[in-house]
């Protein structure tokens, strides 16, 4: 061996493996490779850090240089995906000094301490290296999927219907159910509408609804999505006239239309 090359952490790995290897060979040279201020390469201290390190005695090293985040976690990237070596991103910094002091020459044997594993380090690798970590696909819900479908297809039926239809079934006797929440219901609603919250209706049948099954009813919401999702719900209990307002009350009010039908 001609060179040995360490990271500079608590120090002992240097100070203590280069004292026995120049007590073997007095020649071998000691250098040592330390992150810049501000690094985000765990394990190691910058130079300021290193001088409270009990153990760092730089007068019995060779050398030492410097490296950034970029070139720890460009080597520790390429360690990884092209040599197979799991190594962490201190010691891509050990790996960058030994390159940056050691001359490639005949006769050079240089040993580099790689004292970490990628394992411990997710949460370092996604910041450096965010495009090794996709999005996670969303998790499949086919219960969802095929309520998602089922309203598409209901938005473009006969049973989305406009707000002067809407009036026009009133006042033939429709029944105009407010599906919003107590509070939306409150803050201004249609004065003929009933207000049965879908919440109520995915939990159950609810008081308020008609107890004929042919009565018409029309469903009502804020914008007309949650109206088509009741229309679902009251079909699936057994109403056969459902229809829903197109627009809820944001096409209502936008058409400047009454609050009073009748």
């Amino acid at each position: 061996m001609t060179h040995f090359v360490a990271g500079l952490g608590t120090c002992g790995t240097i100070t203590g493996g280069g004292r026995f290897l120049k007590s073997k060979n007095p020649d071998v040279k000691v250098l040592g490779v330390h992150p810049a201020d501000g690094h985000d390469i765990p394990g190691v201290r910058s130079l300021r850090q290193l001088k409270l390190a009990d153990f760092f005695s730089p007068e019995e090293y060779e050398g030492l240089t410097e490296i950034n985040n970029d070139e720890a976690y460009g080597l520790c990237k390429r360690l990884n995906q092209e040599e197979s070596i799991i190594a962490g991103p201190s010691s891509g910094m050990a790996l960058a000094g030994a390159l940056k002091m050691v001359p490639d020459e005949p006769g050079v044997v240089c040993v580099v301490i790689f004292p970490d594993n990628a394992f411990k380090y997710t949460s370092s690798f996604r910041k450096h290296w965010p495009e090794l970590f996709p999005a996670a696909a969303p998790v499949p819900n086919p219960a969802s999927d095929i309520l998602n479908a089922v309203q598409r297809q209901a938005e473009n039926s006969p049973d989305v219907i406009s707000p002067a239809e809407t009036v026009q079934l009133v006042r033939d006797g429709a029944v105009l159910l407010d599906v919003r929440t107590e509070k939306e219901y409150a803050d201004g609603h249609i004065e003929e509408a009933i207000n049965v919250p879908l919440g109520s209706l995915v939990e159950g049948p609810v008081e308020g609804l008609p107890e004929d099954r042919s009565r018409t009813l029309v469903t009502m919401c804020g914008v007309g999505k949650r109206s088509l999702s009741a229309l679902l719900l009251l079909k699936a209990q057994g109403y056969e006239r459902v229809k829903s307002s197109r627009g809820g009350m944001q096409l209502w009010n936008a058409e400047k239309r009454p609050l009073k039908i009748t």
